[in-house]
């Protein structure tokens, strides 16, 4: 039997900007299970309106590697709003959330300077949402490599 403990104190998440949220039109824009749960935790329980975008952004096109999940977030937060609107012009969200994981590989050793990690030769490899099982094979392939 597995039992689930929620190590937060009740009080310990009403701050005043989660207590502004508290009777907020709320949308995650987000299946993701996990992500609901951490909301939950923190007392909002968010309409759950899975973003349609595409996350489709050439990874070399940023000169970073950490600009790309916060501009794939970015664009799925948007979307979800954008749509929300036009169904219902009266009725818009008051915030919406997007949110993206990513895996990097060659991640730099801590206290390394961030900007020599991203050489070329040298750049992490973003991975995404493995997509099947053959993904999934070749995601822990390339990552095992990279283990200290």
């Amino acid at each position: 039997m597995t039992v689930t403990h929620n190590c937060v104190l009740p009080n310990a998440l009403r701050i005043p900007a989660l207590t502004k949220l508290t009777n907020k039109r709320i949308v995650l824009a987000s299946a993701s299970p996990r992500r609901l749960q951490i909301f939950r935790q923190f007392g909002l329980d968010p309409e759950i309106i899975p973003s349609k975008f595409g996350e489709n952004f050439p990874h070399d096109e940023f000169s970073n590697v950490y600009e790309y999940p916060v501009a794939t977030a970015t664009e799925k937060a948007v979307e979800v709003y954008r749509r929300l609107v036009e169904q219902d012009p009266e009725d818009p969200p008051s915030l919406v959330i997007g949110a993206d994981t990513v895996v990097l590989t060659k991640v730099p050793e801590a206290g390394s300077n961030i900007h020599d990690s991203l050489l070329p030769d040298i750049r992490p490899d973003i991975l995404e949402k493995p997509h099947d099982k053959a993904d999934k094979s070749s995601y822990a392939t390339r990552t095992e490599r990279w283990k200290m």
